[in-house]
């Protein structure tokens, strides 16, 4: 039986690897009022930023209409 690939990147515990300027649009969501989010404690995981944050919008933002390779 053949299942469907997930992708669960953007909902795993792995380390979101970016620069300080783009952890900077995180802190601000993660410093919301009653999020009760320590965001000294870094790198962050997906898991934790994704209850803020849509990745798979803003990835699918990056894609490229194609109809060929």
């Amino acid at each position: 039986m053949i299942k469907p690939f997930e992708n669960p990147q953007f909902k795993s515990s792995g380390i979101v690897q970016f620069s300080h300027q783009n952890y900077g649009v995180f802190d601000a969501l993660l410093n919301q009022v009653g999020s009760n989010n320590h965001t000294a404690s870094k790198p962050y995981s997906y898991d934790e930023v994704a209850k803020y944050y849509d990745f798979e919008t803003a990835n699918q933002s990056f894609a490229k209409q194609k109809a060929s390779w």
